[in-house]
């Protein structure tokens, strides 16, 4: 699809709040807390109780795709987070999770990691289709949570920031690189530097950041694809002072709305940076999208090759021009070339040696 559409089928005219997208799903809640979600479901990212994919199964094709909006076992959801095969839901009981279970990213304490028969060395990961609350964070009362590739940031109302999932590169923080199967308290974000409740917490797919109090973003793993692992959470300098008020983190570029100003950087390929068509493509350090200066941008999101910025609707935007979606062409498909000679030419020849 080119251009932006209307979701209809099970959300029309439901009121709907939030969201979030994986790799190949989507999901997003309502008004009144319930949540629907669409696209693959084959580890039961979806939350839908049950999939298709069985690794017992002969079937060569156990592609299970919703392609409209299907109502999934989670209630009373305040917000939600999607990684690339996982889901995550907070509520007002806990937080909970649904999907592949490697790297011990759904937070249960286990990978689910099996051979598929005692003779085979291949491994696999027992899809989770069914919603299930996460222990670990049971006990206290999770005010926002937040999701890379295959890793998650809780934090709670004590100012703890949690992290679980796959560990490499330092992204969860813990001084060293290894998964987490259970939520673990980054040991950094205690007494003096305890976060405020207002706090932004953000996943790229390789890297964490938080805002301590005052606004000060810390970030940990490898924001920089030639650049050091950063093995614990450390003061993001260049953008001290900002007032922060969104975050947002993707396959290696960040972006953030502050003040008037949304600012962007990291390692593009598409010019997903919003400089501009003669401005560089890539940024090692932070710095302002000049389009969008002195301009209200409330929130920033980040994907795979692009970054959106929801711009307050006050604004003057006139300036700027309108995207027209391509003509859509459907491709002919011409007749086989005849070889000269027939089907037998190029037979009884020498080969040359």
């Amino acid at each position: 699809m080119s251009q932006p559409a209307l979701i209809e089928g099970g959300l029309k005219d439901k009121k709907v709040v939030g969201g979030a997208a994986g790799r190949f799903h989507s999901v997003v809640f309502l008004s009144d807390g319930t949540s629907y979600s669409f696209g693959l479901n084959k580890y039961g990212q979806l939350g839908l109780g049950s999939c298709k994919f069985s690794i017992l199964s002969k079937k060569k094709n156990q592609e299970e795709i919703h392609t409209d909006p299907v109502k999934n076992q989670v209630m009373n959801c305040t917000a939600v987070s999607c990684g690339t095969e996982f889901t995550l839901w907070l509520t007002t009981t806990g937080v909970l999770s649904a999907g592949c279970p490697e790297y011990g990213q759904l937070g249960h304490g286990t990978n689910n990691e099996y051979n598929s028969s005692e003779s085979s060395l291949k491994m696999y990961f027992q899809p989770q289709p069914a919603p299930k609350l996460i222990a670990a964070l049971a006990s206290k009362k999770i005010l926002k949570i937040a999701s890379g590739n295959n890793h998650s940031l809780a934090l709670d109302s004590d100012g703890h920031l949690h992290s679980w999932g796959f560990g490499g590169y330092g992204r969860l923080g813990h001084r060293e690189q290894k998964d987490e199967f259970s939520p673990r308290k980054i040991e950094m974000f205690e007494n003096r530097l305890a976060l405020p409740l207002d706090s932004k917490i953000a996943c790229g797919n390789m890297t964490s950041f938080a805002t301590i109090k005052g606004g000060q973003i810390y970030q940990w793993g490898k924001p920089k694809l030639s650049g050091d692992t950063i093995m614990y959470p450390k003061p993001l300098f260049e953008l001290s002072g900002w007032n922060i008020r969104s975050m947002a983190g993707g396959n290696g570029t960040f972006a953030v709305a502050s003040e008037k100003s949304a600012i962007t950087w990291g390692t593009a390929l598409y010019q997903e940076l919003g400089y501009g068509p003669k401005g560089k493509k890539s940024s090692a350090n932070p710095a302002k999208v000049e389009a969008l200066d002195d301009m209200l941008t409330h929130e920033v999101n980040c994907s795979a090759g692009n970054i959106l910025f929801l711009v307050d609707s006050k604004e003057d935007v006139s300036a700027f021009e309108e995207w027209e979606a391509p003509a859509t062409v459907t491709p002919v498909e011409e007749p086989p070339k005849k070889r000269k000679g027939g089907a037998k030419a190029g037979r009884g020849r020498k080969r040359v040696r």
